[in-house]
């Protein structure tokens, strides 16, 4: 977790004051104001279990805390067994879990446990847990309404699958809260059984249940959240049964309330066997684009390009591009490549090309670009490419390497040596001399590229040796990952027999290998990832590879990333053939504990300064973003974020990801998405909601995040769960609604209840 690296006797020093602050400080802490019951927790109890949820230790180091007579302590408990165990890939690995914490949400006495066990069931995410949840609802026996909450809500990370009961109990409860729940739960599940229920909600006097009303109906007939995030549904809707949900759509666009005419205009554009039920669908769509909120006008165009995909022309879009607000203008580009024909989408983005906005002009080649490979434009093409790159903003360089490697990668594996796919070649390796966060959009297609190419692979070695010792740690990964490809088309074109004889000589793969061995001790989590996924393809082609499994296995015990070490664990255990002497070693490999090096002492100096710190206020060029800090229910989130702060980390980065009505991101050092801190903290999972102003922690998987942070611009239910979530918008949302990628952060203050803490290092 932390990056200080201190010498020991400093370490030593540390941890002994830090005991003595822990044994001075406990009723200090206990009388901390917090949002929760937790704070009642005696600060023993809070310090061992949130050391033992940091570290990821075995969950049995649980159980005395489960059942502790003190509720806040159980409760505390069951929230850590959640975060530690789930998502669980092996319903087995959480048999015991599952037990213990049905036990508690069928006997405690505490409607604050119950709930917290409901809320870590959801968490593992299994059918037995979903079971377990089910029951809760099905009996009617649960009194308390939150509780009933948390279990429709976890019973919908379950996927709520043939508990039909369960979710019609939960649809008609006498508590709104529940059916809230319900709704953001049931399109996971069998769709007909509770469509009329759901089409009735959908007319409720409540905005709260219409728009979640909505939501469901949006998911059941496939639409994709905001964002366009993709998620599956179990659902499965007859077409009569899809018309009631359109025609209903087409009245909800119209509703007064903007969190219902978002859910409903998204799914106005969701398209199976053709466009939406009829005109007057379209109508609605047309016009939503004169909305008041911009929102509302961004999903209009979203799916206005959806339904009208390949018209080739559409009056009055260009029109659009007059918009005051920057996200409009950017759905309206995204929108027009979809709808317009190449001479009329090229006429209406001559002046965007020339913007002064950035992200306007990257997204103007980045659709121009998809939209002239479409029409097999290569000439204009290649040109347009070039011109792009000659843009003196790297985001619009890294737009149009993009969309280079895009078209390669759709060539196909049987024309990759045609004149085109020379000319791309040509165009990649161009790009490749620019700076790295524009030479990665390349990589992995390039060295794909080169590798199938070239017969002489000691020639290929050489050429790639340099790129693996490259200062940059993202285009190392990247290479890795390009011969991970070359290695994956390998086994596809091997017949069993030639399969065979690479096996027996290894020709390719052993070379290889030691080429890439020394990456297992690179300093970069990316790259050792990467070398994990080489490794396991490498096995896919010669599973009797000894020197690929070693390498996985050092990786497995060795590697100090707890993460990496199941990921490690995992793709052994897949790739190892029935019979290998290997099997039996790695079916008891375990990943171990996370390493962190803090002291009591330490988790106590996270936890007081988490909950002291109140606000943050977030100065950008449009002015400031004043962020409440939920310090309480995401202490160690926080305290990084906080330490960070301090260290100035934050000040003069840039918004670099930005997705109309749906989040803006920062921390990223480099300003492409692709950077952090140097370490990765631990998820801390909760019970609170995306809705609209909600500050999350982004992750590329479970326990990754480090510096990397969000705002949603809407109702984001689908990250409920996933995501951790440490803070809420105060003031400034209109702010954050407006801001263009790569805007800047000029810096970020954390303000404190009580004196502000000294020494964070």
């Amino acid at each position: 977790m932390d990056d200080r690296g201190i010498w020991p006797v400093r370490r030593m020093a540390a941890a002994c004051r830090r005991h003595v602050l822990l044994i001075i400080s406990g009723c200090v802490l206990a009388g901390l104001p917090s949002a929760g019951a937790v704070a009642a927790t005696p600060v023993s109890d809070e310090v061992r279990i949130l050391e033992l949820e940091d570290r990821r230790e075995a969950v049995a180091a649980l159980v005395p805390f489960l059942e502790s007579p003190r509720a806040e302590t159980r409760a505390r408990a069951c929230l850590a067994l959640g975060r530690i165990a789930g998502p669980a890939e092996d319903g087995r690995a959480v048999a015991a879990p599952t037990a213990w914490l049905a036990t508690r949400l069928r006997d405690d006495s505490s409607p604050r446990v119950r709930r917290d066990a409901a809320f870590a069931l959801g968490l593992f995410a299994t059918p037995n847990a979903g079971a377990v949840l089910a029951r809760v609802l099905a009996t009617g026996v649960e009194p308390d309404p939150e509780v009933r909450e948390a279990a429709v809500e976890g019973l919908g990370r379950c996927g709520p699958g043939p508990h039909t009961l369960a979710m019609e109990r939960a649809l008609r409860d006498p508590d709104p809260r529940v059916i809230r729940a319900a709704l953001l739960a049931v399109w996971r599940g069998p769709a007909s059984a509770h469509l009329g229920r759901i089409l009735d909600l959908s007319t409720d006097r409540d905005p709260e249940i219409r728009w979640r009303a909505a939501y469901a109906l949006m998911r059941l007939i496939g639409t994709p959240p905001a964002g366009r995030t993709p998620a599956t549904t179990s659902a499965r809707l007859g077409n009569d049964e899809r018309d009631q949900v359109l025609w209903r759509m087409q009245t909800l666009a119209a509703d007064p309330e903007p969190r219902v005419a978002l859910q409903a205009l998204r799914a106005l554009g969701t398209r199976t066997d053709g466009p939406i039920l009829s005109s007057s669908g379209g109508a609605v769509i047309v016009e939503a684009l004169a909305h008041p909120d911009p929102r509302v006008r961004v999903e209009a165009l979203r799916s206005l390009g959806t339904v009208l995909e390949g018209a080739g022309a559409c009056e009055g879009l260009e029109d659009l591009l007059r918009d005051p607000h920057p996200h409009v203008r950017v759905a309206l580009i995204q929108a027009a490549g979809s709808i317009l024909d190449v001479p009329a989408l090229m006429a209406v983005l001559d002046s965007t090309f020339i913007s002064a906005s950035a992200w306007e002009r990257a997204t103007a080649y980045e659709t121009a670009i998809a939209s002239l490979r479409r029409a097999r434009d290569t000439e204009e093409a290649l040109h347009l490419i070039e011109r792009g790159r000659a843009d003196p903003d790297w985001t619009v360089r890294y737009a149009t390497a993009s969309g280079l490697a895009e078209w390669f990668a759709g060539l196909g594996p049987d024309s990759s040596r045609t004149l085109l796919a020379d000319s791309l070649v040509a165009a990649m390796e161009r790009v490749m001399r620019d700076e790295p966060r524009v030479a990665k959009a390349v990589v992995t297609d390039l060295v794909f590229a080169r590798a199938a190419h070239l017969n002489d692979m000691a020639a290929l070695w050489g050429e790639v040796q340099p790129r693996l010792t490259q200062d940059d740690p993202i285009l190392r990964a990247l290479w890795l990952d390009g011969l991970s490809r070359y290695v994956e088309r390998l086994g596809e074109k091997a017949s069993p027999d030639s399969a065979e004889a690479v096996a027996e000589g290894n020709p390719i793969l052993d070379p290889l290998l030691e080429l890439v061995e020394p990456l297992a001790h690179d300093p970069s989590a990316d790259v050792r990832t990467s070398l994990v996924a080489l490794l396991g393809q490498c096995m896919s082609v010669d599973p009797g590879s000894e020197r690929a499994a070693l390498g996985l296995f050092e990786l497995a015990t060795r590697d100090i990333d707890h993460g990496l070490r199941q990921t490690a664990i995992r793709t052994l255990r897949e790739k190892i053939p029935e019979g290998s002497p290997w099997r039996s070693r790695v079916a008891t490999l375990e990943p171990g504990p996370q390493e962190t090096d803090w002291s009591p002492g330490d988790y106590l100096q996270a936890l007081t300064v988490a909950r002291n710190a109140r606000e943050a206020r977030i100065e950008t060029g449009a002015g400031t973003v004043r962020v409440r800090l939920l310090g309480s229910i995401a202490p160690l989130t926080v305290y990084n974020f906080v330490r960070l702060t301090r260290r100035g980390f934050f000040d003069g980065g840039a918004w670099h990801r930005v997705v109309p009505d749906f989040v803006v991101q920062d921390g990223c050092p480099r300003h492409d998405g692709w950077g952090g801190p140097g370490y990765a903290i631990r998820c801390e999972i909760n019970g609170h909601h995306y809705e609209t102003g909600t500050l999350g922690m982004a992750l590329s998987g479970k326990d990754t995040g480090g510096s990397q942070f969000f705002f949603t611009l809407s109702d984001q239910p689908h990250l409920d769960g996933r995501y951790t979530i440490f803070g809420r918008v105060l003031e400034g949302q209109v702010i954050l609604s407006r801001i263009a990628q790569g805007e800047p952060i000029r810096s970020v203050e954390i303000l404190f209840d009580g004196p502000t803490p000294d020494d964070l290092q």
